[in-house]
């Protein structure tokens, strides 16, 4: 048996923590040793809090009450962290999404009309740490340029299959379908594969620019589906996405989509 034994200076051995140092030291079971243990040389550690460098990107129109993305970006190097974006209510710092952590980690939220403040903070085990501070104005519904000449029936032009409709004089996109190609990743290179996905979003609220975005994800959060877009003049262009966590598959696609 091989094990691995850990303690911060001055203490005994038990799980590391956050401490200045930590010495480490690797055991085995042997037979003809003496107390039946033989053990390598005492090593050492520092375990450093995450000193967070990130920020978040925003569209460059934010409505109140609109789902919108935001990324947040940094150069930390964690494993098993999480971000959680964060605006500023009063004298407190309140928690509105939160996402396992990338380079680019993408979250969605809806803000209040108004000026707001965000930040994001990452967080691993015993240690967190928050980064730069954005202001921005949320917008209110002022200067719509959908109407009810924009309602009917989209279907993608070219490439995919893509549908939806847009109601309720240019304010709602519904029953959003499509087709998106996938990867993926099995457990050996044989398994790794190509697939046709069906992509589906029931409704989502279009902003007064016409941008929207809608996100679907399962309570477990093993399947997602985002679509972000614009649509102006009876014409939309955008993007969705899907990912499906157990069966590893990730896949996006541009969609253009034309009014009947």
């Amino acid at each position: 048996m091989v094990g691995l034994r850990t303690r911060p200076p001055g203490s005994s051995v038990g799980a590391p923590a956050v401490h200045p140092g930590h010495f480490w030291q690797a055991t085995r079971d042997c037979v003809g040793c003496t107390g039946g243990v033989e053990s390598g040389p005492v090593r050492s550690f520092v375990v450093e809090p995450v000193k967070s460098d990130s920020t978040v990107a925003a569209p460059r129109r934010v409505y109140g009450g609109y789902l919108t993305k935001f990324v947040v970006r940094s150069k930390s190097k964690v494993s098993g962290a999480e971000v959680t974006l964060q605006r500023r209510v009063g004298k407190r710092w309140r928690s509105i999404a939160k996402e396992s952590f990338s380079e680019a980690t993408e979250l969605f939220a809806k803000l209040p009309k108004g000026r707001q403040m965000l930040r994001a903070v990452i967080t691993t085990t015993g240690s967190s740490s928050a980064g730069r501070v954005r202001k921005l104005i949320v917008r209110g519904e002022r200067g719509r340029i959908t109407s009810v000449r924009d309602d009917g029936r989209y279907e993608a032009k070219k490439g995919a299959r893509a549908s939806f409709s847009v109601a309720d004089g240019g304010r709602t996109l519904r029953n959003f379908t499509a087709t998106v190609t996938a990867y993926c990743f099995g457990a050996t290179v044989e398994d790794n594969r190509f697939m046709t996905l069906f992509a589906g979003i029931d409704s989502a609220r279009i902003a007064p620019d016409g941008s929207v975005t809608g996100r679907l994800q399962t309570k477990s959060k093993e399947t997602e589906v985002v679509r972000t877009g614009r649509l102006r003049k009876r014409r939309f262009n955008g993007e969705v996405s899907m990912f499906i966590k157990p069966s590893r598959c990730i896949g996006a696609r541009d969609v253009n989509a034309g009014r009947r």
